[in-house]
């Protein structure tokens, strides 16, 4: 997830003492020697639009599931009308009695029984007061066909499309839905406040199938309760032309009459697709093919924020592998945590200021190699994007001195953390520092950001320590290339580490994952 980074968390033990840790939950890290060497970034992908009134790309990639979106923003209500076209097709080696799509937007609806907010944030979350939003249903038709409209799951999370028949895999279905979607006065995901408007997580999106079953979860205030495969997007957006959008992928602009605009953009194998609305200054500097963009409203550091982005890409790039879109669009939004990673878009709190704002920046641009390419189940396995994403940002600024944060102060930083925590909880019942578990399982957002982000990053630097830098640096480039597109678990990082130094490392690994090993005198 994204905890406030410049907020300090006191948790208080008996008597006067107290673990106070600031939640940088996402940059931080520390430095050891690297040398560098510059690779070509880069695969570009066509801007096109969609949709009837948007245009529509024909040269997809044709083994992927397709969804075409053309939105209306309507200012007055703060709401999205949304007619939706899922060209489906079956990517298992099992036929698919139906389909479940996720409804994530529902967490924000009155009485949802999981809310998308901390009790202690709700002050801050809802400047203006408890404000609800969610998601309606007005139509579904699959081939064409009217269907019953389903709405399921433990909180109103799960949209069933039925099928007629099985879909035998590698064939294709096509769902039509039209929907609209309330916006929260929030600042969340999705939410708006003031003039700017937060759209992730807002359509129906299909479920993974995993262990004979359509993977789905309820939302969570803590971590980032979303899972899905990859997929080819194609949106437009209708809006007034006061508000720019900034949209995962490529965009383009389109003035229409009365004051209104469309902005169109496409992108290929992404994993989510998400918007934001707002009054924005927009800088941008070309790397290779990438065109790097950041929207801001209130940065007197925009050129800097920009950097901070470009570096990032630069780097990940020499480090892992080439990013893969055309564009990569930081925003500087309202926003609950420090930030968001999306597919070619991340959203940064407007709440942030200086060296934490660009960490931040810098953070979620790893989570496009870690999550947005090659993905995880982030409800079960969060360890292993926000562990790679945070061990990512430490080598960041071993390799980018001029910014003033070394690797060691980071992994410093992590140690004395999880060892406080670790001294201070360890008599509690049923403590652990298991990775290894779902968010649900997490008491505290303090422990989600100790044991998935701190944790996690001491472990992948242990491994470094233990396997010497080459091989380490392998199995990361290796474990980017081999799984571009796809979703890792805890034996495909152990292979991939496993593999670059011929050596067995799955007890090492697991003791960390399952909480095993001694942390500092407990487990």
């Amino acid at each position: 997830m994204k905890k406030r980074y410049a907020q300090q968390t006191s948790v208080k033990m008996d008597g006067n003492d107290s673990l106070t840790t600031s939640f940088h939950s996402k940059k931080r890290k520390w430095g050891v020697k690297i040398i560098t060497a510059v690779v070509a970034l880069a695969l570009a992908i066509a801007v096109i639009p969609v949709l009837a009134g948007c245009n529509r790309q024909e040269n997809l990639v044709d083994t992927l599931s397709h969804y075409r979106m053309a939105i209306v923003f309507c200012e007055t209500d703060r709401a999205i009308d949304v007619t939706m076209t899922l060209d489906y097709r079956n990517n298992y080696d099992v036929e698919l009695p139906n389909l479940v799509l996720q409804l994530h937007a529902n967490a924000f609806r009155e009485g949802a029984k999981f809310s998308p907010v901390a009790d202690h944030e709700r002050t801050y979350a809802f400047p203006s007061g408890i404000s609800y939003g969610g998601m309606t249903i007005n139509s579904l038709a699959v081939n064409g066909n009217a269907a019953t409209i389903n709405i399921a799951g433990e909180d109103q999370n799960e949209l069933i499309v039925p099928f007629e028949r099985p879909l035998m895999p590698t064939n294709r279905i096509t769902i039509e839905i039209e929907f609209r979607v309330t916006i929260p006065n929030v600042r969340h995901r999705l939410g708006w406040h003031n003039d700017l408007v937060n759209l992730g997580n807002f359509f129906p999106i299909a479920a993974v199938w995993r262990n004979g079953e359509f993977a789905t979860s309820t939302y969570s205030y803590m971590g980032d309760p979303f899972f899905s495969s990859v997929a080819n997007f194609e949106v437009c957006i209708t809006k007034p032309a006061t508000l720019t959008a900034a949209m995962s992928g490529a965009t383009t602009r389109e003035l229409l009459s009365g004051g209104r605009a469309r902005t169109q953009a496409s992108i290929n194998k992404a994993r989510d697709f998400a918007i934001v609305l707002g009054n924005f200054t927009v800088i941008n500097k070309q790397v290779g093919d990438v065109d790097v963009r950041y929207y801001f409203h209130n940065d007197p550091e925009s050129e800097r924020s920009l950097q901070a982005a470009v570096d990032s890409i630069v780097t990940f790039s020499d480090l892992f592998g080439a990013y893969p879109y055309a564009t990569f669009s930081t925003v500087q939004t309202a926003f609950l945590h420090g930030g968001m990673e999306y597919p070619a878009l991340t959203m940064i709190s407007d709440q942030l200021e200086g060296d934490y704002f660009r960490e931040v920046i810098i953070h979620e641009a790893a989570h496009q190699w870690w999550y947005a390419v090659v993905g995880n189940c982030q409800v079960t396995e969060s360890w292993i994007d926000e562990g790679l994403a945070e061990l990512s940002t430490s080598l960041f600024f071993q390799l980018n001195p001029q910014y003033g944060i070394t690797y060691e102060s980071r992994m410093a930083n992590a140690l004395s953390t999880l060892s406080m925590y670790a001294q201070m909880f360890r008599q509690t019942p049923n403590f652990t520092t298991a990775m290894n578990r779902p968010l649900s399982s997490f008491s505290s957002s303090l422990e989600y950001v100790v044991i998935a982000y701190y944790k996690s990053k001491i472990m992948f630097d242990t491994v470094r320590a233990k396997i010497g830098d080459e091989a380490f640096f392998r199995a990361l480039r290796n474990l980017y290339q081999d799984n571009k597109f796809g979703i890792i678990n805890a034996e495909l990082v152990i292979a991939a580490f496993e593999n670059a130094v011929n050596m067995q490392l799955a007890s090492f690994f697991n003791s960390w994952i399952d909480g095993s090993i001694q942390v500092f005198g407990s487990n």
